[in-house]
């Protein structure tokens, strides 16, 4: 199993627009934490990134102590959500967003513009909203990712030594992925009525290629996340745990199953995920189990089976020692209160 395409899968990304903006220097302002955003239209279920789609004309993006400059046709994702800085001149103290907010409205979308003159930037703005299981992956991310294309598709962030660049090997110059950004922009631009979804679908398949870019990018020591994904013995582990959680499973077993020693498996596990296998086991079984109790009618004993329990009675005891109730009050819990306990426990860590 791809372990990085069963967790990307499982994200059930989500994207909205909430402004669009044209903006006349002299200007600065200070978005809100997308989640902010992001809970005027349904409390988020979890980690939740902001993005902007630069229709026209230029402007700087600054989020997380880093600065990138942004122009007509760059994607720009602000991975942890946090509140940033977008202004026309760096040097200028940035405002409050609201105050710039106007009546008007664009594909029932708040539009705001601001001044008149030479050299607007044209902006899109809106969210990417994940759940808990997307937080580990969030948290390895740069605070800013760009997509930008001149004559090919380069995937840039800011790290400490300076403004960097990646294409990985590999890259469709002129193909699939330029198309792609390429329409975004146009819908951004084009004010039809629909375009707000188009742009938000859009934006939903490059920020998933944004996050397969760059796990490629990284060298095999980076960030737990990526590293538990790109290191080969760890790698399969996960998959043949994914593929199977319901199996018997020892930490001998699955050494064997992936070609290394109990010993190389357990500290490699650890190093990469953050605990030990049969504990990532136990955490993922839960989380199958939780998904099970929100989604359908199926009884105790079958979700029990399908998590990987040989009893109801087994399944119940392991979920209230990790979910703090058992799974018939977890069941009765209404939605928001499902969505606040996956925030403070989710999917286990590295997934």
């Amino acid at each position: 199993m791809d372990v990085l395409a069963d967790a990307l899968g499982s994200f059930r990304l989500t994207a909205g627009v909430f402004v669009t903006a044209r903006m006349t220097p002299p200007w600065s302002v200070i978005s809100p934490p997308s989640v902010d955003v992001a809970r005027v239209t349904t409390p988020p279920p979890g980690p939740v990134s902001g993005f902007h789609v630069i229709v026209e004309g230029r402007c700087f993006v600054r989020a997380g102590g880093v600065t990138i400059a942004a122009q007509a046709g760059d994607c720009v994702v602000i991975s942890a959500g946090e509140s940033h800085v977008l202004c026309s001149d760096t040097t200028l103290t940035p405002e409050p967003m609201a105050p710039y907010f106007a009546p008007s409205a664009r594909d029932g979308i708040p539009h705001v513009e601001h001044g008149e003159g030479k050299d607007a930037a044209a902006l899109v703005c809106g969210f990417l909203r994940g759940d808990a299981r997307l937080g580990p992956l969030v948290r390895s991310l740069p605070p800013i990712l760009c997509v930008r294309g001149a004559r090919h598709v380069e995937l840039v962030w800011p790290e400490p030594s300076g403004l960097v660049t990646r294409c990985p090997a590999g890259d469709d110059a002129g193909g699939w992925l330029a198309a792609v950004r390429r329409r975004t922009v146009e819908e951004a631009s084009a004010g039809r009525r629909g375009s707000s979804v188009m742009v938000t679908r859009l934006v939903e398949i490059l920020f998933v290629e944004v996050l397969r870019r760059y796990i490629e990018a990284q060298p095999a020591g980076g960030a737990a996340w990526i590293s538990a994904v790109r290191d080969d013995v760890v790698a399969r582990a996960l998959g043949r745990l994914h593929e199977a959680p319901g199996r018997s499973w020892t930490v001998e077993g699955l050494a064997r199953e992936v070609g290394a020693s109990r010993s190389v498996l357990a500290a490699r596990f650890r190093a990469r995920v953050g605990c030990a296998p049969m504990e990532y086991l136990t955490r993922h079984r839960i989380y199958l189990a939780k998904r099970l109790l929100a989604t359908g009618d199926l009884s105790l004993a079958a979700v029990a089976e399908r998590a990987g329990y040989a009893s109801a009675e087994a399944f119940s005891r392991a979920f209230h020692r990790a979910a703090g109730l058992a799974p018939g009050a977890w069941r009765r819990l209404p939605p928001d209160a499902r969505r606040s306990a996956e925030r403070e426990g989710g999917k286990p860590q590295g997934v």
